[in-house]
């Protein structure tokens, strides 16, 4: 055999040889894929049915946390709407309550006595007293002065001239005009009734009291104070005897 025909062998043997190759990895696989198809273990019809039960009870509870939560947020925007209508309603406020109060006077060796009251509305006052101004009404004991009525604005000035000034005060019978005066001391957040006896003695059968007193740059303002009970006065526990005496000397 020439050198030719030896190449030409060989290479027919290397042909072969990958074709043999090639068949034998294509069995194997061939094998394999038997194997896993054989030896697959074989589900039951049991087991499906409980593997789908226990999906139904997934979704159910699913739906069901899902319904609560809608159930809990209608709620909760139910709520809020009822307390958007509240708020827009013009409800009544809380009547307060006078408020009683004594100090000692150690020059006089007296106890000055005080009930005062707090305007349930408030007056929106311009600049430098603007965000709102509350009223208080005031009966006061002093051993020099007596009984007197007073008012205090909590923000804001009274106008009331040198001949003094007049408001206007109802109890729920028809306006009163009521003479004003200002203090010794000149404070123009401070005005006194000039005859408080009348006006202590409606003061003591009302539970309700409207006022209207003038105000620097202002005009005339209205105020109401309400009480759950009538002034008591003297107040209890006071010295009936130093009460009963209204003192004529000008308010400080």
């Amino acid at each position: 055999m020439n050198a030719e025909e030896e190449v030409t062998a060989a290479t027919a043997k290397r042909k072969w040889l990958r074709i043999i190759v090639a068949a034998g990895g294509a069995i194997l696989v061939l094998v394999a894929i038997g194997a896993l198809l054989l030896f697959k273990p074989v589900r039951s019809p049991a087991t499906d049915a409980d593997e789908t039960m226990a999906n139904f009870a997934d979704v159910n509870s699913a739906d069901s946390e899902l319904n609560a939560a809608s159930v809990e947020l209608n709620a909760t925007e139910m709520n809020a709407a009822e307390m958007n209508a509240t708020s827009d309603l013009d409800l009544p406020v809380a009547p307060s309550d006078w408020d009683y109060s004594d100090t000692f006077d150690q020059v006089r060796n007296a106890t000055i006595y005080f009930a005062s009251l707090e305007s349930e509305n408030t007056a929106n006052f311009d600049f430098p007293y603007q965000g709102g101004s509350k009223l208080r009404l005031s009966v006061r004991w002093h051993p020099q002065y007596g009984q007197e009525v007073m008012f205090k604005i909590s923000k804001g000035q009274f106008v009331c001239g040198v001949d003094d000034c007049s408001g206007t005060i109802n109890f729920g019978s028809g306006p009163q005009i009521i003479s004003l005066s200002e203090p010794t001391d000149n404070s123009s957040d401070t005005l006194f009734i000039t005859d408080s006896s009348e006006i202590i003695d409606q003061l003591k059968k009302a539970k309700q009291v409207v006022v209207e007193l003038p105000f620097y740059q202002e005009g005339n303002r209205q105020f109401t104070f309400e009480a759950k009970a009538a002034l008591v006065w003297p107040p209890k526990g006071a010295e009936a005897k130093s009460l009963a005496t209204d003192g004529n000397e000008t308010s400080e």
